[in-house]
């Protein structure tokens, strides 16, 4: 499951703070601080929507301070990759392949 997190005040929590807070959940797998309409991006690894939200409660009281957050179900991975094309040096768009 992934969850849009927005905070009521980001300014006065840093992602150190966030970060301390939210290692105390298990299931919380990955945190990312991204740009847009919300402040954070969470992936949760949980066994259904019931311990999605108990997670979410247990977050709302470790007083991160969220305004709102948006849970998203994963229905259907068809595209999970294990490794990172990054260790390439930097390319121009010309040199990228697509496979068929």
């Amino acid at each position: 499951m992934f969850t849009e997190i927005k905070l009521k005040n980001p300014v006065n929590l840093t992602s150190r703070d966030l970060s301390a807070r939210s290692r105390r959940v298990d299931q919380l797998i990955e945190c990312h601080l991204v740009s847009g309409g919300y402040d954070y991006l969470a992936k949760f690894v949980t066994t259904g929507i019931d311990e999605c939200q108990a997670i979410m409660e247990q977050l709302l009281d470790l007083e991160i301070r969220i305004d709102k957050y948006f849970t998203f179900v994963v229905l259907k991975s068809p595209l999970i990759k294990v490794h990172l094309p990054l260790a390439m040096s930097p390319r121009r768009t010309s040199d990228f392949h697509v496979s068929q």
